[in-house]
């Protein structure tokens, strides 16, 4: 009975000693900015003792996470996105082909609702397809959707589609670079989409898929040949 009793007080004991840390925890307000200056690449190197690819892992899932960190959630209307750019492109400078920081900014981050952060998303994002279009070219697409829909930026949207268009890089899917057609129709520009439809149609090497989806997208979605007002 005697061992049953001090295992009741050892047990208050703990509880107590957790609530009270757990009071002194929320008395303290987190220290730091939720969005840290990134470290230099040589930095984030030298901190891994050289290794680094350890020092992009570690570095990237600490992107992940920031706003989350040192007892806090931040959202992301408060983050700082200049330095999100920066760590972007930082982690990029330790490894550009992984695509996890692509991934983070434009599914994780590239949810905010404050248009001049996402700015700093499309900007990143289509740096790093140009590094290597090839096999970075759906990142581009992503550019394109937060352009056209969280910008509302038509025009950053047709020039990124371009882009992506022009791109002489093997392993490009035709969707992808006819994504301008699309951009165009959305804006209400019905005839130069079926110009640049016919175009596309006249060329030789467009797999037959890719020929009859322009075909459908042509005969119901450009019936009209004006333009209209660009929609919002």
């Amino acid at each position: 009975m005697s061992g049953r009793v001090a295992w009741l007080a050892i047990a208050a004991l703990g509880l107590a000693a957790s609530a009270g840390l757990g009071t002194q925890l929320d008395a303290r307000k987190p220290r730091g900015a939720a969005v840290p200056v990134p470290p230099t690449p040589t930095a984030m190197r030298a901190e891994a003792l050289g290794d680094g690819q350890f020092a992009f892992r570690a570095r990237s899932l600490q992107l992940q996470h920031l706003g989350n960190l040192g007892g806090r959630i931040v959202p992301y209307k408060d983050m700082d996105y200049a330095r999100l750019e920066r760590w972007f492109r930082r982690l990029d400078a330790l490894d550009a082909r992984s695509d996890v920081v692509p991934m983070s900014a434009a599914l994780l981050f590239g949810g905010t609702q404050t248009q001049a952060d996402v700015r700093h998303v499309t900007a990143y994002l289509a740096d790093h397809v140009r590094r290597d279009p090839g096999r970075k070219w759906r990142w581009m697409t992503h550019a394109i959707y937060l352009a056209r829909y969280k910008l509302d930026d038509n025009a950053h949207a047709l020039e990124l589609a371009r882009e992506l268009a022009g791109f002489e890089a093997p392993g490009i899917p035709g969707w992808a670079r006819n994504l301008r057609v699309l951009v165009l129709a959305d804006m209400g520009r019905t005839q130069a989409a079926r110009a640049l439809v016919g175009k596309l149609l006249d060329s030789d090497t467009m797999p037959p898929a890719e020929r009859r989806w322009l075909r459908h997208f042509l005969e119901r979605e450009l019936r009209s040949g004006g333009d209209s007002p660009v929609r919002r």
